[in-house]
């Protein structure tokens, strides 16, 4: 079991800087301008990667964080390394859908994507393609750029041999969070309200850890093999300092930040967990990271209940995602050419 006394001391744990080599091979970082996000890319820089692609709602911010990474990474890296800022606003469907398109149809190779992308508004919000938008951002469009990205992820699997990596950032407030909603008839639309919104994001980051352990359970079970040649697994980068919070309403925000002053991270340190989790093992598909390792999700996650909660925001996400992309479920299946 979880407890705040174990979440303080993690906090206090420093991570071990990422190793790994990275030469030859193209990543994608979302949310890479602030915080975690661009400290895994700056990272990633480091390690040698050929390509990287900044995944940003704002160019211009993503822009100046290329500038910022380009001058922080030594001359003899820098002058092999080819960074494209690429906007994509994952509170918009059509936009992570021509996102998408992009990646699939330009870039010879995708051997990680860090869906590091989130957000934790101050109010209630509806979106524009009709969802809550903390839901929107966190849950629906993370897993249909996911599921976009799956095919290109396998093929270069297939054609370079290699382990690509999807990395679904998750949070550790799924251990504290009520998730009242899990015993509505949508669980989906029963967030297209005010109702129970301080437990919002807690319940966004529970979800999208549960449907990354289910989408993990799918690609291995769709693999001939029985071994999905893509790893997926879902760290959390802990609680670190950065502008994420900045929409916390008061008084939250003075909780916040004085919990921040005594036991935040640095977005560097927690952008290690994020690195990690794209240089583990195979044996880590469909787990949940923290401090660079293993840990049991909430209790809820592996209990019947939960397993039977977890079937069914499956099968309302895919319902969501066949409305915004039809035929997008079989992408989770593998293809004749894909074993």
């Amino acid at each position: 079991m979880f407890t705040w006394f174990e979440f303080f001391r993690n906090q206090r744990e420093k991570l071990p800087i990422p190793i790994g080599d990275f030469t030859g091979k193209t990543v994608i970082v979302t949310g890479a301008n602030i915080g975690t996000g661009l400290e895994a890319a700056r990272h990633f820089a480091r390690l040698g990667a050929a390509k990287l692609i900044l995944a940003c709602r704002s160019t211009e911010k993503g822009e100046a964080a290329r500038r910022e990474i380009l001058e922080t990474t030594s001359t003899t890296t820098a002058q092999d390394l080819a960074i494209e800022v690429w906007q994509v606003d994952l509170s918009a469907f059509d936009s992570v859908k021509e996102f998408c398109r992009r990646v699939n149809e330009t870039l010879d190779r995708v051997d990680v994507v860090i869906e590091n992308a989130g957000v934790s508004l101050a109010q209630f919000e509806s979106g524009v393609d009709g969802y809550d938008t903390i839901i929107t951002v966190n849950v629906i469009s993370t897993f249909l750029m996911a599921l976009l990205l799956l095919p290109k992820l396998r093929e270069t699997a297939a054609r370079f041999n290699v382990m690509p990596r999807l990395v679904l950032v998750a949070s550790e407030i799924h251990y504290v969070c009520k998730f009242n909603e899990k015993s509505a008839p949508s669980i989906f639309n029963a967030f297209n309200t005010v109702d129970n919104f301080t437990d919002r994001y807690g319940s966004s980051k529970l979800m999208m850890l549960m449907l990354a352990r289910e989408l993990a359970r799918q690609t291995s079970q769709s693999s001939a093999t029985g071994a999905s040649p893509v790893v997926i697994n879902a760290p959390s980068p802990g609680f670190c300092s950065s502008s994420f919070f900045r929409n916390v309403p008061f008084p939250y925000s003075v909780m916040i930040a004085f919990l921040l002053f005594l036991f935040g991270r640095s977005s560097e340190m927690g952008s290690r967990a994020l690195v990690h989790a794209a240089t583990t093992a195979e044996d880590t598909h469909g787990d949940f990271l923290m401090n660079c390792r293993v840990y049991e999700p909430k209790p809820f996650v592996e209990a019947e209940n939960g397993k039977r909660t977890q079937e069914r925001l499956w099968a309302e996400l895919l319902e969501i995602l066949e409305t915004v992309e039809p035929g997008i479920s079989h992408n989770v299946m593998f293809k004749r050419e894909d074993t």
